[in-house]
Formats: C-alpha cells, sequence, structure tokens
C-alpha cells in the first residue's frame, strides 16, 4: 500500500502487508484477513517485504517472504505456524553482496536437495549471465535453512531468455514439481509491444516438470507431458545419416521443434526471418537474438557459453505467434522470450547447419474470450 505524500516508497510512505484469504473454487474468497504488518517485521528490514509463499513440512507451517533491508540488501524472512494465522518470525535466510531485494521466494525440495528460488534485484550485469535488468534463479544448499540462515550455495538462473520472471512451483498430486514463470520482468522496457494495442500484456511460461540433474547437481527443467496432448499433426519427420541440411520449412502458427543427434557444428535456426538461435563451435556460445529493434521491440541479444567439452545433445522449441520457449540438452539450459510475428510474413523455419534428427508437430490451442472476440 503506497500511502500518497513526499516518500521514497523505500523507507517510507509504504505499507507491506501479509494477507490471508481462502477460496474452495478459486473464484469466491473469504473476507481478508491481516496477519502481518511492517510493525511485525524485524526493525532492520525497509518497507519493501512481499511474495509470501506458504508450504508445510512435518506438521509445521512455513512461510517465506522477500525483503530489503534498510542497508539495501536482498533476503528472505523466514516465518512458522501451527495455524496459517499466528506466524513467528525464525530468523534470515540470505548471502552477502548479492542484490539490493529479493523477489518471489520459494523454498522446495528435489529427492533430498534443497533449493532456494528467488527473483533478486541489483545484480550487475555479466556477458554471460544475468542479462536482464533483474534476475530469476536459485540457490543450491548446503546446509537445512529451515534451520539455519547460512548455507546458501551456488546460484543458477532459471532461464536465459529476455523475459522471465517470479518462478513459482508446486507439487501436484503425482509428486512432480512443476514451475510456472511469468514471462515479462519488472521495469524492462515494453511500451512499444504490440499486444497492448489489443489490451493485455505477458504472460505465463508452459508447464515446467523439475528433475534433479545427479551428475552436477543442477535442476533439469522439460514440459510437463501432457502438452504432448496439444500435438495435431506432424509437420516434418526426418531422421537421415546424410543429415539435414540447410533447410526452409513451411510451418503452423503454433508449433514445436524436435532436434536430436546434433553434430558438433556451428548451426543457426532463424524462425521468420528476423529470430536467430545459434551455436558458434568456436566459442562455445549459445545465442538467441533478433535483427534489429522493430522486430524485437527492444530486445537484442542473449547469450550462454557452455562450459569445456559440454555439447549440445538436443533442443526442443514451442513456437507461437506470441513468444517461443526453447529447452536445450534436456532442460539444461532454457530459452524464453516474447516474440511477435509480422503479420505479413509466411509462417517459416530456416536451418542453416545440419542435423541428423528432426521432427516438427504442428500445436493445437485453447482459445479464449476476450471482448467478445477469440483470441
Amino acid at each position: 500500500v503506497k500511502i500518497p505524500g513526499d516518500y521514497d516508497y523505500i523507507h517510507d510512505g509504504r505499507e507491506a502487508n501479509t494477507i490471508l484469504v481462502t477460496s474452495r473454487d478459486g473464484i469466491t474468497a473469504t473476507e481478508k484477513e491481516c496477519l502481518l504488518k511492517t510493525a511485525n517485521y524485524p526493525e532492520i528490514l525497509s518497507r519493501h517485504v512481499r511474495d509470501p509463499k506458504v508450504f508445510s513440512q512435518d506438521g509445521v507451517y512455513y512461510m517465506v517472504l522477500g525483503a530489503r533491508t534498510k542497508k539495501d540488501e536482498g533476503c528472505v524472512l523466514l516465518y512458522t505456524s501451527s495455524d496459517k494465522r499466528t506466524w513467528k518470525f525464525s530468523h534470515f535466510i540470505k548471502k552477502n553482496d548479492f542484490g539490493y531485494m529479493w523477489e518471489c521466494p520459494d523454498l522446495f525440495c528435489l529427492g533430498e536437495k534443497q533449493f532456494l528460488s528467488v527473483s533478486p534485484q541489483g545484480l550487475e550485469a555479466e556477458e554471460y549471465r544475468c542479462q536482464n535488468i533483474y534476475q530469476s534463479g536459485y540457490f543450491t544448499t548446503s546446509e537445512n535453512i529451515l534451520d539455519k540462515e547460512n548455507g546458501l550455495e551456488e546460484f543458477t538462473e532459471w532461464d536465459y531468455g529476455f523475459d522471465f520472471y517470479a518462478a513459482q512451483t508446486y507439487e501436484d498430486e503425482t509428486g512432480r514439481r512443476i514451475l510456472i514463470g511469468w514471462m515479462g520482468v519488472p521495469d524492462a522496457e515494453y511500451s512499444d509491444e504490440p499486444t497492448i494495442r489489443e489490451g493485455w500484456q505477458h504472460m505465463l511460461t508452459l508447464p515446467r516438470e523439475l528433475t534433479l540433474n545427479e551428475a552436477d547437481g543442477k535442476i533439469l527443467q522439460n514440459p510437463i507431458k501432457e502438452i504432448e496432448n496439444l500435438r495435431d499433426r506432424t509437420l516434418y519427420s526426418s531422421r537421415s545419416t546424410d543429415g539435414i541440411r540447410d533447410r526452409i520449412l513451411p510451418v503452423d502458427k503454433n508449433y514445436e521443434l524436435l532436434l536430436s543427434e546434433i553434430p558438433e557444428a556451428d548451426f543457426e535456426l532463424t524462425f521468420d526471418e528476423n529470430l536467430h538461435f545459434s551455436y558458434e563451435k568456436k566459442n562455445r556460445t549459445v545465442s538467441l537474438r533478433f535483427d534489429d529493434n522493430t522486430s524485437g521491440y527492444g530486445r537484442t541479444a542473449r547469450k550462454i557459453r557452455l562450459s569445456e567439452g559440454e555439447k549440445i545433445t538436443d533442443i526442443r522449441a514451442f513456437i507461437d505467434s506470441c513468444c517461443i520457449e526453447i529447452f536445450l540438452n534436456h532442460g539444461a539450459y532454457v530459452f524464453t522470450s516474447k516474440y511477435f510475428r509480422k503479420k505479413d510474413r509466411q509462417n517459416v523455419l530456416k536451418i542453416s547447419g545440419s542435423f541428423c534428427s528432426m521432427k516438427i508437430y504442428s500445436l493445437k490451442a485453447f482459445e479464449i474470450q476476450y471482448n467478445g472476440a477469440a483470441k
């Protein structure tokens, strides 16, 4: 809550209230109950406290909150409760010199491994890391951070595209850990996007199942299996020892691309003439880039560098008229971006390089009624 007046809205002029509502159908909700106010948080904090995530473990309810201290340090607050209404502050979870604000915390386990997902603000951009205005990723842990404030280790970005933030996970009825991210970033320049003229902006990613890569302890992200039910028909399928080289293929408005058995060589995929996904063997770099500002709407290029000896094994991409999600090496790397096709261009995929195996599926889509018209 912002109070009208001459405030900086960091140390003054803002209330940060944690509110409880309940719903049995996701449509109607109970009256609001205020559980925590600014005065209930530790005194070292600024007025920036938000994004509660509640979960239970061993009969105890836990809540994590993202926060910013008065010294401009990002951190997570951990609270405990027996009834979800009366909350007791336990301790801070933090890492020195890692941004001034942590948003959207999510503490979860994959097997015996514990992870803390956050969206930190204030990290310095690097050539191959932290290339958006704000980042979203996860910490591995060396200690049980439900008990200790220290124990955060390496930070890994969830996504290396232009538009990904505020990741949240849940466990479904089969025990899968599923992540959904927001296809947008706070304070980024989105003023020119064509959807604004249609009355909407930003999207959510495909639901992604998280699994643990035992080889390096990192998390793999892959679209949930149910997405395969959207496959409509096969547009292209080929497996050849001679390879599939340098082609232009017509594709549908919505499609899925699968590439495997990839030779260790340079390649480039061009989506509808203006968006490029490429690999340069010499520098071990993978990049996603737009040709110019008119097609990228302010987006330019994002890139990563593979480790020594690491090879590209497979690519899976989902493309529609507004976005693209590319999963590389069984979900070890993901590139997510909003992407707006030019209406007068033919839907084509251009391949520069060679691949041994390729499949392309047309995808069905759900239609949503918006202002009386199907979108």
